[in-house]
């Protein structure tokens, strides 16, 4: 009903003699809602209920005369309003408590597999289809979920395994040699890193350390087979450079990109000298008898570990009683954060602020003073190793 038919209406029933009184004021106010352009269904409230009120009251407090057309147009009003409460409830209120109960039931570990059958007018069916769709969806994520839970139970022996043959004696023995290094994998996952000492013939001590992309079961395979590889090349009498040739065949077989750093170190206390190779790995520092201001980086002498091959150069330099070897991966010094990154000049101070230069003590407190000034610490695999050449 438009505003305009609602106050002509009302002015009829205004000019009426016998709906003064109560009738009257109920026109008065919907005359007056109908002027200031009140909200139709407040209108509409006005126009169709409260006559009805006011005529009922009129009769029963006034003693107002109720005419048969009165009486039919409130009978037919109250009937509208009844008809209408019922049809609500049939087409809308009722589908809408099914469909309630329904969501409700299914939220339950008994019923999570009970369709949902929607009801009532089209956009509440459309609602239902789509709690439909929705419930369906969450129904395979949660067997995705339990497939994951049942393959990881299966594949935990398999990763334990793994991390078992990785781990490395914190302090392992090496003649005329001290030796201390630590990893620490990234929050979670197993390492892509390793690093170990390998005894050679002749009071030599290989040391290698490896940095494998990425994280978790195929990434410690790949770091088993580069530890067997490069442990049998200087075992068998191989330079550095060529024990990462070597491993560097091992990728062939890899179809998903994956490549590593490393960094192979020859320690011969007897010939005082030190030889290395170095795969795209951080440099690694000798530090002539504990001086990082004359430290002389083992720098890159060759490309990054992968199924593209390559070669790579072994370089030397004299390794004296007292001098120290110090090595690490990218996970030590690198955040996503490039003002955070620890350079040399600042990893030099920390190395100093330390105080020692005995392997296990300048390992514990330069991871501690990292550890402390990263916020990023469990991001990426950590690894830091200290060697210092004791006779």
């Amino acid at each position: 009903m438009s505003g305009r038919a609602v106050i002509d209406d009302v002015h009829a029933v205004d000019r009426a003699p016998h709906h003064r009184g109560l009738t009257g004021v109920a026109a008065d106010r919907i005359l007056h809602l109908a002027q200031v352009q009140a909200p139709l269904p407040l209108i509409a409230t006005y126009a169709f209920v409260n006559p009805v009120v006011a005529v009922i009251l009129g009769a029963l407090v006034l003693g107002e005369t109720i005419d048969p057309r009165t009486a039919v147009a409130g009978t037919v009003i109250v009937g509208l309003l009844v008809s209408a409460y019922f049809l609500l409830r049939a087409w809308i209120l009722t589908p809408l408590d099914e469909l309630r109960r329904q969501l409700r039931e299914i939220g339950t570990a008994d019923h999570r597999n009970s369709v949902i059958v929607p009801t009532g007018p089209p956009e509440l069916r459309a609602a239902g289809l789509d709690a439909e769709a929705m419930r369906r969806a969450l129904v395979r994520e949660a067997d995705s979920a339990r497939a994951a839970e049942g393959s990881l139970a299966l594949e935990g022996p398999v990763v334990s395994a793994i991390r078992n043959e990785l781990d490395t004696e914190p302090d392992p023995t090496a003649a005329r040699l001290e030796v201390h290094g630590r990893l620490h994998p990234a929050e979670g996952v197993l390492a892509g890193d390793w690093w170990g000492v390998v005894p050679l013939p002749d009071e030599r001590t290989g040391l290698v350390l490896v940095d494998v992309s990425g994280h978790g079961a195929l990434a410690g395979i790949v770091s088993l087979r580069l530890r067997s590889v490069m442990s049998v090349a200087l075992r068998s009498g191989f330079d550095a450079g060529t024990a990462l040739a070597r491993a560097a065949t091992s990728f062939d077989d890899e179809s998903d990109g994956r490549f590593a750093t490393a960094l192979v170190v020859v320690l011969d206390p007897g010939a005082a000298t030190l030889s290395w190779a170095n795969a795209g790995h951080p440099a690694g520092w000798l530090l002539p008898d504990g001086r990082t201001s004359d430290r002389v980086p083992l720098s890159r002498t060759g490309p990054l570990v992968s199924g593209l091959g390559g070669s790579w150069e072994t370089r030397r330099a004299p390794l004296l009683v007292g001098d120290v070897l110090l090595a690490w991966s990218d996970g030590l010094v690198e955040t996503r954060d490039a003002a955070r990154e620890v350079g040399d000049d600042e990893l030099a101070r920390r190395v100093d602020e330390t105080g020692t230069r005995v392997p296990g003590e300048l390992v514990g407190r330069l991871l501690a003073g990292l550890r402390e000034r990263s916020p990023e610490w469990s991001r990426d695999d950590v690894t830091l190793v200290a060697v210092r050449r004791t006779s």
